[in-house]
């Protein structure tokens, strides 16, 4: 039976960073894929830099939804198989029963055979708070798909479960061109700011490898 790829995205970006091996593959498998990112990222420039205007959260969220939309589009996957929630970017935990509430509508729509979230031991904590949400709703659509959570190898070894690392050297270059897109991280999209956000994010997030850890309630 084919699968169908359910990925769950806390912001714009998370998709790439660790599925995008995921989505190029199911893609040319001519598997179903569907990727839901949570937040739009608009505090990225408030947090990392302290700059709330100029451009505005607002016109930061839009960017880097449209970023993930290139990304996607390199990858394969049409901008019709891509939803925004729009969720306010850092505020998952706040959110998170309207966010399970959502996702859990889109898990009974799609009915994936595979789901993917953020790690529960991340270092971020939208993204522990992203897959407790997705969790909670899996259980409520009444779902027997496992939940994948991805991070860094790093991460996943550090937490002593089980981790499956995938050799994607096959779609590495593409991951790269993928990544390229998210200038909100490596380049200068405000007058008010004197370096990148994050000069070297592919290269610390693009690696031969994608890690998996399956979650366990």
């Amino acid at each position: 039976m084919s699968e169908r790829h359910l990925i769950f995205a806390p912001h714009p970006d998370d998709e790439q960073i660790g599925c995008a091996a995921v989505i190029a593959r199911a893609v040319r498998a001519r598997e179903a894929v569907r990727v839901v990112v949570i937040t739009s990222g608009q505090n990225l420039l408030a947090v990392c830099a302290g700059i709330s205007a100029d451009p505005s959260p607002d016109e930061v969220g839009a960017r880097r939804e449209a970023e993930t939309l290139r990304s996607c589009r390199i990858l394969g996957l049409a901008e019709e198989h891509i939803l925004f929630l729009g969720y306010e970017d850092g505020q998952i935990e706040r959110d998170s029963e309207a966010i399970a509430a959502d996702c859990r509508r889109q898990i009974a729509g799609f009915r994936p055979s595979r789901i993917y979230c953020t790690s529960v031991w991340d270092e971020h904590p939208d993204h522990r708070a992203a897959v407790r949400a997705v969790a909670a709703a899996r259980v409520a659509a009444g779902s027997t798909a496992d939940i994948w959570q991805y991070a860094r190898r790093e991460i996943l070894d550090a937490s002593g479960a089980p981790c499956t690392a995938v050799n994607i050297r096959d779609f590495y270059a593409l991951k790269r061109l993928a990544m390229a897109e998210s200038s909100s991280h490596i380049g200068i999209i405000s007058p008010h700011q004197q370096k990148p956000v994050q000069a070297d994010f592919i290269n610390v997030y693009c690696r031969t490898e994608e890690c998996f850890c399956r979650y366990e309630a």
